[in-house]
């Protein structure tokens, strides 16, 4: 799952680029561009992403779970506390689950 988000932030990195190209510079300039995530992308499948049959949770949590391990990595900037990351994982999950059409 993990490999997954990856992938879909990298995909998302590089519309936003093309977006850029095709609009004037009164967006932001590349300079302050959000940095594409330092992610490995590999075939193995992190615990963080499996989703157990009859556990009662779902896409959501698993994005929770990954995203709280390394808030960094996917762009958190807020305070380091740990009730913060977790309001923002949850907010940033449910965007990511119906961005990519888990939900409706």
């Amino acid at each position: 799952m993990l490999a997954i988000i990856a992938a879909l932030l990298g995909y998302e990195v590089c519309l936003r680029k093309k977006i850029e190209r095709m609009t004037p510079m009164t967006t932001t300039p590349p300079s302050t561009a959000v940095p594409a995530p330092k992610l490995a992308i590999t075939n193995a499948v992190s615990v963080l992403a499996v989703i157990k049959p009859g556990s009662g949770k779902g896409v959501e949590h698993a994005f929770i779970r990954q995203l709280m391990k390394d808030p960094e990595a996917f762009g958190y900037k807020g305070l380091n506390e740990k009730v913060a990351v977790k309001k923002w994982a949850d907010r940033e999950a449910h965007r990511l689950a119906i961005r990519f059409g888990f939900i409706g």
